[in-house]
């Protein structure tokens, strides 16, 4: 239980950083146009679904890139758990 609440701050932290800019605190901020509500989103997709919508590109063994963000795999791995639980 420990590691889940673990990864949930860091992918909350991640979000904050990266995401919440545009999608809003919550993931349902509609400010910008073309910029679709996050929330509720893990009952309509699963977190490999919401990884493949991202178009993550790998930069290194340990790095990935979305949208001009660099995570590592571990971020984004718990930026996909908090995302997936707006």
């Amino acid at each position: 239980m420990a590691q889940l609440v673990e990864q949930w701050q860091r992918g909350k932290f991640s979000y904050q950083l990266a995401c919440a800019r545009c999608h809003g605190e919550d993931g349902n901020s509609e400010d910008y146009p073309y910029i679709k509500k996050l929330g509720g989103i893990g009952k309509r997709m699963s977190r490999d679904e919401i990884r493949d919508r991202l178009r993550a590109v790998t930069i290194t063994r340990e790095e990935i890139s979305v949208r001009s963000h660099l995570f590592s795999r571990r971020d984004l791995d718990a930026l996909l758990i908090y995302v997936a639980g707006l």
